[in-house]
This record gives C-alpha cells, structure tokens and sequence, in this order.
C-alpha cells in the first residue's frame, strides 16, 4: 500500500530541498507551540456546544480522526486526555525511536518515507514528546500511548470500523492528499461510521490559495507575518510544470462543496485564515490569474465545514 502523501515524478534535488525547507521551519519553530491542539478542541466544543447541545465536550463522545499522519499528536494528547479516540492513516507513524515501529514503518510505508520517519524520529520526536508529556504534567495527566487506537488503513475500505461506531469525526489538512475518486468512498465510509446526527469537521487546504500548492516557502504563518517571498507567490497556479514531494488532488472550493453535500448537510464553510496571501495579490498577478480563478478562490486556503450525517 503506498501513502496518498508522497509522488514518485519528483526528482532528486527537489525532494532533497523540499525536505530541508520543511526542516528548517521544524527547527525555527522549535517549542514555542502547544502541541496539545487546544485550538482545535476548543473550535471543536464550540461547534458540538452549536450542534450537540445534549454532549458538549469532546469526552462525551466516539471519535474518530481521519489521517493521524506522521505526528499523531493531537490523537495523542486528546487520548491523553480522556477523549475516547481512534484514527485511521495509510502510514504507520514512528513517534521515538522504536525498532518495531521503524520496521513497521518500512513494511507500510515504503523507503522514502521510512528515510523521513528514521530522521525525523532522532531529530524531532523525542524532544516532542518530551514536550507533550510535561505539557500533560501540568494537568495532572500522563501521556498514553495505545497503538490501537492507530489503525493503518485505507478510509476508502468500509471495512475498517463497524457502522455507527461514532457521534464525531474530523480530519485536519488531509482531504487535499485523497485522489479525488477515492473521495466519495471515503465519505460514503464517513457517514456510515458516524451515527445518524453525527458532526464531521473537515479542513482541506485548497488547491487555489496561496498556500494550495504545499510549498515550504508559503505556509500560513509566514504569509501572515510576510516572511514568504512574493516572488513565487501563486506558482503552482501560472507554473504548469509546478511540483511538490506531495500527492495534491488539485480540487477547488466547489468541488470540495459537491462533494460534501452528496453524503451530509453542510452547516457551516468558515476560512481559518481570513484573505490569507491577500498582500501578495498585486494587481498584475491577479490579472495573469484572473481569467481562471477568482479573487476569493485565490484567498481560499484552509476551510473549515461543519457536516451533518
């Protein structure tokens, strides 16, 4: 099974750049963030507080996470927590230096991604969960760390979890990597899991924004600090030659909202970053871009729905 993040057109010295790009942003972020994901939750008991007034808090109800990725730690910390979670993801995440995960993690995921886990392993995760534990320390918690909670899997295969196993589903900068006709298995299998009622929140970061094409130099909190260049600003939109070391189904907003309104109800479309890239947009630019996208599809990135089973 090959992971739906990763492409094999790209050459050498372009995936090599694009991995010390991602790793030099890991090491200026360094630990000044929570890896406890306290906004989402927060925006997550918002949305059931709206939407579940009878179970308000994340602890009252079946979750389930689509795409945990590499870095689980937000399935992590939540379990850690008490939330009653499980996730699925194509890959096997190694979180520490474990030779079993490792060796798992080169039987699921094949060795390009390995090489990614084995280095991002010795520099990064164990000082992360380090961090996560003494953040969960502070709470009186400690960090739990159940492996079945972690399924490895395809979300196009009903098969994985039993019908109306969950009242709350949500899937964090994923959607983007699903090949667009695995996309309505996928939330076929998503409505079957959640019982009838049940919330699904979904953030895709979309195609048309400037953050749309997943390059290092243009993601969100540098765009808002206006740290990313404006010289490449929107290349994988004008570059028909344009490629990243990462699977992008290339869907727009529209496509996105056909899709969901198949399989649920859609409560709410909110932008995480309101008019993110809008000071990159200079007139020139949009007029090159204009005769395709609109002026707020280029200001779409990370969307946020609110779906009802």
């Amino acid at each position: 099974m090959k992971s739906a993040s990763s492409i094999h057109d790209i050459d050498f010295v372009s995936k090599v750049s694009y991995l010390y790009k991602l790793f030099l942003m890991r090491v200026k972020g360094g630990q000044s963030y929570n890896l406890i994901p306290w906004e989402d939750i927060r925006e997550y008991e918002s949305i059931l507080v709206k939407y579940c007034p009878t179970k308000q808090r994340l602890v009252e109800h079946q979750v389930l996470e689509i795409g945990y990725g590499a870095r689980p730690w937000r399935l992590l910390s939540m379990a850690s927590l008490g939330v009653d979670i499980k996730g699925i993801d194509l890959d096997r995440p190694v979180y520490g230096l474990n030779l079993k995960r490792l060796g798992e993690a080169l039987k699921y995921n094949g060795f390009e991604r390995f090489i990614k886990s084995l280095v991002r392993c010795f520099l990064f995760d164990t000082r992360d969960l380090n961090y996560l534990k003494k953040e969960l320390s502070y709470l009186n918690k400690k960090l739990t760390i159940d492996q079945s909670r972690m399924l490895i899997g395809n979300a196009a295969e009903r098969r994985h979890f039993q019908d109306d196993s969950f009242t709350f589903v949500f899937s964090e900068d994923v959607f983007e990597h699903i090949p667009s006709a695995d996309l309505p298995k996928v939330l076929s299998n998503i409505k079957n899991w959640l019982k009838n009622g049940g919330i699904f929140v979904v953030r895709p970061n979309v195609w048309t924004g400037i953050s749309g094409g997943h390059d290092p130099d243009y993601y969100p909190n540098d765009i808002i600090l206006e740290k990313a260049p404006h010289s490449k600003a929107w290349l994988h939109l004008l570059d028909p030659n344009f490629k990243v070391n990462t699977y992008l189904n290339r869907l727009r907003l529209q496509d996105y909202i056909e899709l969901f309104s198949k399989e649920f109800e859609i409560l709410e479309i909110k932008h995480k970053h309101d008019r993110l890239g809008e000071k990159y947009l200079t007139p020139d630019l949009f007029k090159r871009l204009s005769s395709t996208y609109s002026r707020e599809e280029l200001l779409t990135n990370q969307i946020s729905f609110v779906l009802r089973a």
